[in-house]
């Protein structure tokens, strides 16, 4: 009987035990289906969340994207400071309006160049920046016979800068290879902007860019977005580059500046000479002058000869004979701020007499 009571005793407690597992398998499973309809709902809040997220910053996207689109140009930066770059005569000597015309030439160039390298490219706004010093251009320009185009190189800048407020001829003013570092810190902020989708290098005269251009060609994504505008001198490092290059000979110079030969003022042969003298020739006027105001024969323009070139006064004349005189050298700076000084001491004697004569006029003792 004990033995019965016994097994009976232990049934139960193993029974409660398997209803206590039970119970807590129960209360387990319970609580992980409430967390997972818990992380149910947050996923499809979240999922909810995340789709607004995406769609916006997809329209985000698309906006800077047609943002982008809308400010997209090509940049062309052109080291003008050199005569591979300088215009032809037919623009310099045209002053403003040759400027204007040329501006407009060299984006009609540029856009018929690149219609075949870079189609996608080639309908977009160009921005053109010329750099030069000026005054050094215009008196190489002078040196090279070219006196007429140097007197109107200031109005052929400030026409070329009249043209869609998107040219520039952008005077650097003295100083060593300042045309260099401006064009160089041009490239460096521009090659990385996305709305810049292409870059017009012109500066291929020396080797100066070829190390800028070194970096930039291990970069694929740039390798494609820059095309050397080449002059009629190009360094030979830059046939080692991997870019695409155009000419434009229609535009620039296609021959370097040479220094020109002078004219000499023609000199009255001595009264025993044979040749006849004219009435209206004299040591002052050119051949071309005497030409056109003498009625007997004509003098011709004498050469400098070996033995007394260094007596020889030399005249540079026009074509219809009219003298043309060099540049003037810039005074030094001193002579500045003496005229300065001397302005601002009249300048204060003037008003001092001005008050004094205003103090008669009431009056008042001088």
């Amino acid at each position: 009987m004990e033995v019965k009571e016994m097994q009976q005793h232990l049934e139960t407690i193993q029974q409660q035990d398997e209803d206590r597992k039970l119970s807590k398998t129960y209360c387990d499973t319970a609580n992980n289906l409430k967390d997972a309809v818990t992380d149910l709902s947050n996923a499809r809040v979240l999922s909810r969340a995340l789709r607004t997220t995406n769609e916006e910053l997809e329209f985000k996207l698309k906006e800077l994207q047609r943002s982008i689109n809308r400010s997209a140009f090509v940049l062309v930066l052109v080291d003008a400071d050199t005569d591979g770059y300088v215009f032809d005569d037919k623009y310099l000597l045209r002053g403003t309006d040759g400027g204007r015309e040329a501006a407009v030439a060299l984006k009609l160039e540029l856009q018929r160049e690149l219609r075949q390298t870079s189609p996608d490219v080639a309908e977009l706004p160009f921005i053109l920046k010329l750099y030069a010093n000026v005054d050094k251009l215009g008196g190489a320009m002078f040196r090279n016979g070219m006196h007429e185009a140097s007197n109107l190189l200031r109005d052929f800048c400030r026409g070329f800068c009249q043209t869609g407020g998107l040219s520039e001829f952008i005077d650097v003013g003295d100083g060593k290879d300042r045309a260099d570092h401006q064009i160089k810190g041009v490239l460096e902020h521009f090659k990385d902007n996305p709305c810049c989708k292409h870059i017009v290098l012109g500066g291929c005269h020396d080797n100066g860019y070829v190390c800028d251009l070194d970096i930039i060609k291990s970069e694929g994504s740039l390798r494609d977005r820059i095309t050397l505008l080449k002059s009629f001198q190009t360094g030979r490092q830059y046939s080692d580059l991997p870019f695409n290059s155009i000419h434009l000979p229609s535009l620039f110079r296609t021959e370097a500046f040479s220094v020109s030969v002078p004219l000499y003022v023609a000199h009255s042969p001595p009264e025993n000479t044979s040749r006849e003298r004219t009435g209206s020739t004299g040591p002052g006027l050119s051949y071309a002058a005497r030409a056109g105001s003498s009625d007997g024969p004509i003098v011709e323009p004498a050469p400098p000869s070996p033995t007394n070139s260094a007596n020889r006064r030399v005249i540079l004349v026009n074509a219809v004979g009219q003298r043309l005189d060099g540049l003037l050298r810039k005074p030094p700076q001193a002579a500045f701020a003496h005229y300065h000084s001397k302005k601002r001491e009249l300048e204060a004697t003037n008003g001092l007499c001005g008050s004094r004569a205003a103090l008669r006029g009431f009056g008042a003792d001088p």
